[in-house]
């Protein structure tokens, strides 16, 4: 492995202008508002009510960081929406940066992953979600350790080798879910620093300081804090963030070593791909992603819907820098130097769009909570102090978490608490279509279109209809539920 020295005394030797950082960052800016600039006519979806009602559910400081907005903005939404996109260009500015320290390249290579982070919808969740400021503060935070902790290591002096254990220690204090930072530390330090006299002197202490914290977080006693699909999983969601269809999910359920089968074939490609390459940029991105899932476990991210997706803020970062790393890497072999601009803008531009894909039905999903608030006013208004039935909750609309129970359930600026009881729970891909067929106390029956379930036949394995079925969700089903413990509330909120 070579040094951050070795890097910057390349920089130029193969006629990449080095541009200016001014420039990069004014370029990104129009990106992320090309991407995500329309969004700020986003509504807020069920998942925000319960913590614009409760700030203190994400934490003490972003909670109060949470609380200070729905003061300032209350319900003006594009307010919300602008704070997460300043948090986001924060995190953009110091990937640009840390790419910049490490390779020694021209600036546009930071830029590379800076997009390609930006992009990645894998973190719509903490970016669209009017309560995602503590995902974006957790990854801004992340960013920071990392360039403090670069930065640092030029120089000597006891301030400077004690100044990346206080960033850390005040991260971890500002929110408790940049502890799992000291672990990524560790292929940092072996990457980049190893050959630097004085290796340890700053890691150690850290070191010490978050497997200390990370005891007495309890976190390693939750349940799955360790479980391989839980940390493995959500990676391949980083490099596939468009989800998985329930069959897949169900049959690896009902194979998991077949799964796991898979898990060692990657894992092996992957690290055959890091002794091919053999560029530091892409050992750390991949290494330090993996060190930081390893104490996420707990974190479980849905591979069907994506939900908890926002967690996954900083091994989208690293990955975009492992990108970044390749391309550098490509700058410097004769073959692949001439296309390495042209494969890097198709990259981000396709990264692009598929944000924006996810963006428009994220998008729609708002305007349907919107309209599904206003059927339930009406209903109340119709049916006054008498309980309504939501038949039936839908969880989500694709990977947009619309939670239409918690929507009507929760005073805060953009809702009114509703005696509303659940009768079912569903989740659909769009478009929604959901009709109530009959209800009454005892029995209701309903049809949805396109419900995020495994198919309910079960072909041969491997048989030709396996293989064609195993990649579809049922079109249509038809629900026919039934009252047990108490009979069901006789009205109910009609689908907008």
């Amino acid at each position: 492995m070579e040094t951050v020295e070795h890097h910057r005394s390349e920089a130029g030797t193969h006629g990449f202008r080095t541009g200016s950082l001014r420039i990069f960052l004014t370029a990104d800016a129009c990106y992320l508002l090309l991407v995500f600039g329309w969004m700020l006519a986003m509504r807020p979806l069920g998942r925000d009510f319960p913590l614009l009602a409760r700030p203190d559910r994400i934490g003490l400081v972003p909670g109060r960081l949470l609380a200070s907005m729905t003061g300032l903005f209350g319900g003006w939404a594009p307010g919300y929406v602008l704070v997460n996109l300043v948090l986001l260009f924060g995190c953009m500015a110091l990937l640009i940066l840390l790419t910049r320290r490490l390779t020694g390249g021209p600036w546009w290579l930071g830029s590379v992953a800076a997009v390609l982070f930006m992009a990645n919808p894998i973190k719509t969740e903490a970016v669209l979600s009017f309560a995602g400021v503590g995902d974006l503060l957790t990854g801004f935070l992340a960013l920071l350790c990392l360039q403090v902790y670069a930065w640092s290591r030029d120089k000597a002096g006891r301030r400077y080798r004690l100044l990346p254990l206080g960033v850390y220690l005040a991260g971890v204090l500002i929110t408790p879910d940049l502890l799992p930072m000291f672990l990524v530390l560790v292929p940092f330090e072996w990457t980049f620093f190893r050959k630097i006299p004085g290796c340890g002197k700053r890691l150690r202490p850290i070191v010490i300081v978050g497997l200390i914290a990370f005891l007495i977080s309890g976190r390693w006693a939750l349940p799955g804090a360790f479980s391989p699909a839980r940390v493995l999983v959500p990676l391949y969601l980083v490099l596939y963030p468009l989800g998985m269809l329930p069959g897949n999910v169900a049959f690896f359920g009902r194979w998991p070593l077949l799964g796991a089968v898979c898990a060692v074939v990657v894992l092996a490609a992957v690290l055959g791909l890091m002794r091919k390459i053999n560029h530091p940029l892409v050992t750390f991105g991949l290494l330090g992603a993996l060190a930081w899932q390893l104490l996420q476990g707990h974190h479980a991210v849905d591979p069907v819907t994506l939900e908890n997706g926002g967690k996954m803020l900083v091994p989208a970062a690293l990955i975009a820098v492992a990108a970044a790393g390749l391309f550098h890497a490509m700058m410097h072999h004769p073959r692949w130097r001439p296309s390495v601009v042209r494969l890097s803008t198709l990259l981000c531009v396709a990264a692009m769009l598929c944000q924006g894909w996810v963006n428009w039905h994220w998008l729609q999903a708002g305007r349907l909570v919107s309209r599904f608030q206003a059927a339930a006013a009406e209903t109340a208004r119709q049916h006054p102090g008498r309980p309504l039935a939501l038949v039936p909750d839908l969880h989500h609309v694709g990977t947009a978490p619309v939670y239409l129970g918690q929507a009507v359930r929760h005073n805060t600026p953009f809702s009114t608490s509703l005696p509303v009881i659940a009768v079912a729970e569903i989740s659909v891909y769009p478009p929604v279509d959901i009709q109530v067929e009959s209800h009454s106390r005892e029995t209701s029956v309903i049809s949805v279109g396109r419900p995020a379930v495994p198919p309910m036949v079960r072909p041969r394995p491997l048989s030709q209809d396996w293989w064609r079925n195993r990649y579809r969700s049922p079109d249509h089903i038809r629900l026919e539920l039934r009252a047990r413990e108490a009979p069901f509330p006789e009205a109910y909120i009609p689908y907008p």
